[in-house]
């Protein structure tokens, strides 16, 4: 088949459904080819993950088509932008001269959805068309959510008409879209997110390497946090937390792997810098995703204050218990006893449920492989490509 997988921003280096899922269909024989934007689809700005990028944020990517990352990409051209959402410039045209036997639109609601909708129902779109959701609610935007009324009126009828498949990658995306966008649930199906498995896995090597050249002892007990340190990612949760157990705990360090925001990270650096326990913390810049098993493999646990992450789901098939908040779409993956759950905002919990497995080091292995068993059998890319084959109207 020839696959069309289309999204906004597209960032192969760090990794995420779109990048995964389009390997695993290659890989499976299929023809994909990826349409996107030229702008990245956040403004962190660290210079030395993507050298070469000029402009603003990270810079923008050149217009055209090119292999990136293996992958067989084509950038259009992005008039202007609303609330992170793009407008192709080009994208009829393109979407049509490429003949596609499937399209796949990542996020539904954007300008480009709707106008795979619109180019759909007006019958210049052959190909089937398939659209997922990666919306919950801690993250639905404000400039969004005065319009759920008119995408509950018009747009996901059209939707409704055009799609021949909806899906949510999560039965909280499901029920926000269920409740926000107006969808019904006989619509609307869930395909989870999920780990490459050959890339995400333990790495004694790497345990080695990474611990000597952060002066972290091999029999220390390491917290791990991935992604982008900023505000609504609450990590100044997790820095307390862990600055209350140092005190008492001298063998315990924390690593901070990410982009951040400089105000926000210096506010933190600034407020601790005389608190026992500081010089402990281990402040990383971004990694590509490819690398990121390396210090997954380094740690002994991994937490993320607020906030889903897919880096979850790779720390699980890593081997590493996570402690995650108890935001619904944060906690879905915590079902199958590799983890723990608290409040979240609260430092004291998430300071006892660090230190549970600080104290029991037996425990945290066990989940830590309850997690990498459920990876296995729940979360792989090819279930998840197989699934969306299904829908794309593969035979065979």
């Amino acid at each position: 088949m020839r696959i069309l997988q289309i999204i906004d921003s597209f960032q192969p280096e760090l990794g995420y459904q779109e990048t995964f899922l389009a390997r695993e269909l290659q890989r499976l024989g299929h023809q994909v080819i990826v349409i996107t934007g030229n702008r990245p689809a956040w403004s962190v700005r660290h210079p030395a993950y993507l050298p070469g990028l000029p402009g603003k944020s990270l810079g923008d990517y050149p217009v055209g088509r090119r292999f990136e990352d293996g992958l067989d990409v084509i950038r259009l051209p992005a008039r202007f932008q609303i609330a992170g959402r793009l407008w192709l410039c080009g994208l009829e045209k393109a979407v049509r001269e490429l003949e596609a036997d499937a399209v796949h639109a990542h996020v539904f609601v954007t300008l480009t959805s709707l106008r795979l909708v619109l180019l759909k129902l007006l019958r210049r779109l052959p190909a089937r068309l398939v659209i997922d959701d990666h919306m919950y609610p801690s993250v639905s935007r404000r400039s969004l959510r005065c319009l759920y009324p008119l995408i509950k009126m018009v747009y996901s009828p059209l939707a409704r008409c055009a799609a021949d498949s909806i899906a949510a990658v999560s039965p909280t995306t499901l029920q926000f879209m269920i409740e926000h966008y107006g969808l019904r649930r006989e619509d609307t199906l869930v395909i989870p997110l999920a780990a490459d498995t050959g890339l995400f896995r333990f790495d004694a090597q790497a345990r080695t390497e990474i611990r000597n050249s952060l002066s972290i002892s091999l029999d220390a007990f390491v917290i791990i946090y991935t992604g982008k340190l900023v505000v609504y990612k609450q990590v100044h949760i997790l820095v307390d937390a862990f600055l209350h157990l140092a005190q008492q705990y001298a063998n315990v360090f924390l690593m901070l792997v990410g982009f951040w925001d400089e105000a926000y990270v210096e506010s933190i650096k600034q407020r601790i810098t005389t608190t026992p326990g500081a010089e402990r913390v281990r402040w990383l810049p971004g990694v590509p995703n490819r690398d990121l098993y390396r210090y997954f493999s380094a740690a002994d646990v991994a937490v993320w204050p607020a906030e889903h992450t897919i880096s979850i789901l790779e720390a699980m098939a890593c081997g590493l218990p996570v402690i995650v908040s108890d935001e619904p779409r944060a906690a879905d993956e915590l079902g199958h006893g590799n983890g723990i759950v608290f409040a979240k905002g609260n430092v004291s919990e998430l300071a006892c449920a660090l230190e549970s497995l600080i104290n029991d080091r037996h425990k945290a292995r066990e989940m830590g492989q309850r997690g990498l068993q459920a990876v296995h059998e729940h979360y792989t890319w090819e279930t998840v490509a197989e699934q969306f084959l299904q829908l794309y109207g593969a035979s065979g």
